[in-house]
């Protein structure tokens, strides 16, 4: 389950521009005579970035589709800036809907404004530390449990994530028996006894980390979690697979814990 309620400021822009658009809309209805088929369109597309900018907050993957985002912020800016031109002199002519559509739209274009100085500020900035990559063990975190069934494994569970270990090393153990005794008829086959045999066991593999992947930011670990790892913006670590929004790494240090998978990319 997602945790956007952490970072109170994400939500309450969220929650106001819901309510903006829909000011909006209702005044655009009301005032119907005024809004052209390119106006209708412009109030859609800012419900859709609305509800993107939700969809990649809760899902967590912000990193990934971040680039995108500042560029539908950016042309949505424009379109919002010719609208409001247009929209505040009516306003002052013909009051009641083209009020409110004109109220809706300054509050949303005021929204998107913040957005744009938070989504496109360095997380360890100022103004970054407000976005979600600074919530990034908080927000929209979904927690990855895997198993493979061809390995051996041993786990050590804390809350819902889950750390694959070496598992430990099983030795070869040897029953003891009491001496035979011999006898004039025994044959020379016999003479191998069950005390002479070891029982071997199989050894399973120990966890492989084939992947090297490169931090896109820093990350500082939830202290409730000791599985957690931090580490520095540029920091190279060694994972097992890519599967899941969490991943078993391992430090250069030796160090093993998980990771959010959105904070990596393959290094260059």
């Amino acid at each position: 389950m997602t945790r956007i309620l952490d970072n109170i400021f994400l939500l309450s822009t969220i929650i106001l521009a819901y309510v903006a658009w829909l000011i909006a809309f209702i005044g655009a209805c009301v005032f119907r005579v005024g809004v052209s088929g390119g106006a209708w369109w412009i109030i859609v597309y800012e419900l859709l970035i609305i509800i993107g900018v939700t969809c990649i907050l809760v899902t967590n993957t912000f990193t990934h589709y971040r680039m995108m985002i500042l560029a539908f912020l950016g042309a949505s800016i424009s379109l919002l800036t010719i609208q409001l031109d247009y929209i505040i002199p009516a306003s002052r002519v013909f009051g009641g809907g083209a009020g409110a559509f004109a109220t809706g739209y300054i509050i949303l274009i005021i929204i998107q404004f913040l957005w744009v100085m938070i989504f496109g500020s360095d997380p360890e900035s100022y103004i970054g530390q407000y976005g979600p990559s600074h919530y990034g063990n908080s927000v929209g975190i979904q927690h990855h449990r895997q198993q493979q069934p061809q390995q051996q494994q041993a786990y050590e569970m804390t809350g819902e994530k889950t750390i694959l270990s070496d598992p430990p090393v099983q030795t070869a153990t040897t029953p003891t028996t009491a001496p035979a005794t011999t006898t004039t008829t025994q044959e020379p086959n016999t003479a191998l006894s069950a005390s002479n045999q070891v029982t071997e066991m199989s050894q399973p593999s120990p966890i492989e980390y084939r992947e090297k992947v490169k931090a896109l930011h820093a990350y500082q670990a939830n202290p409730d979690d000791p599985n957690e790892l931090s580490f520095a913006k540029g920091e190279v670590l060694e994972i097992v697979d890519r599967n899941g929004n969490w991943w078993q790494a391992r430090k250069t240090d030796g160090t093993v814990g998980i990771i959010p998978s959105n904070y990596f990319a393959p290094p260059a």
